[in-house]
């Protein structure tokens, strides 16, 4: 049996960030610099939230038959069940950094509430279009939650934040970012730009269907920037 070299999305983040391969270099014998901070934990605090939101909001929504009617009248409860589970993971994971944890409880509940507005309105838009409102769920939340992939064809492996499916039959891969500002956000942004080819690349190999944009999901603010994926870029990164 043939035993593969993978390349993970975040090893081709570090190369675009610095080419040089020193920092792939440095990170593959001392990941993350061989020690946890708090801002690594924050970080992983985030993505824990966001795939928490996502995974128990599916969940209630599928079962509101009149969701729209009622203005998503579980949202209060889903939120705190959401961070207060998060907390107990980081209370047992990193107990030196919950007070760090805790700090940002109510700004992160604020944003779920903000995110959630946004949701809420895509599937408005789309059953005021036509759709039905199972329908419009669908394609409004994500279809698979931190997704393990792989590519044996380039030898590439990781796991996906949110993947989407839309309505022309096409999937959208969206990675959750936690940078504290916009300026950190766009000097590392070649390396979000490359890492997210490598999930394009993999999940059109895992499910046959093309992946024609890529998407970042700024947490501090909500924001999402969409990039759409062209032939030569993927090319830029599997050569």
């Amino acid at each position: 049996m043939m035993v593969h070299d993978y390349i993970f999305p975040t090893n081709l983040s570090d190369l675009a960030y610095c080419p040089t391969g020193r920092l792939l270099y440095i990170n593959k014998k001392l990941p993350r610099g061989g020690e946890t901070t708090e801002y690594t934990v924050l970080g992983k605090f985030e993505h824990a939230v966001f795939e928490k939101y996502y995974h128990f909001t599916l969940i209630d929504w599928q079962n509101d038959k009149h969701l729209l009617e009622n203005n998503d009248k579980t949202l209060d409860d889903r939120i705190s069940l959401v961070v207060k589970e998060s907390l107990e993971i980081g209370r047992t994971n990193f107990p030196l950094f919950l007070d760090h944890l805790e700090k940002a409880e109510e700004s992160i509940k604020f944003r779920l509430a903000h995110l959630n507005k946004i949701k809420l309105g895509q599937v408005a838009k789309l059953v005021k279009n036509g759709m039905s409102a199972d329908t419009a769920i669908a394609y409004t939340l994500p279809i698979e939650i931190e997704k393990g992939m792989s590519s044996s064809q380039y030898g590439l492996r990781g796991f996906a934040d949110l993947i989407y499916k839309n309505p022309d039959g096409s999937i959208t891969v969206e990675d959750i970012k936690s940078h504290d500002n916009r300026y950190d956000a766009f000097i590392h942004r070649p390396g979000h730009l490359a890492q997210g080819i490598a999930y394009t690349i993999m999940a059109e190999e895992m499910y046959g269907k093309p992946c024609k944009k890529f998407q970042i999901f700024y947490s501090m603010d909500c924001h999402v920037e969409t990039i759409p994926i062209t032939k030569k870029l993927k090319q830029n990164v599997i050569k």
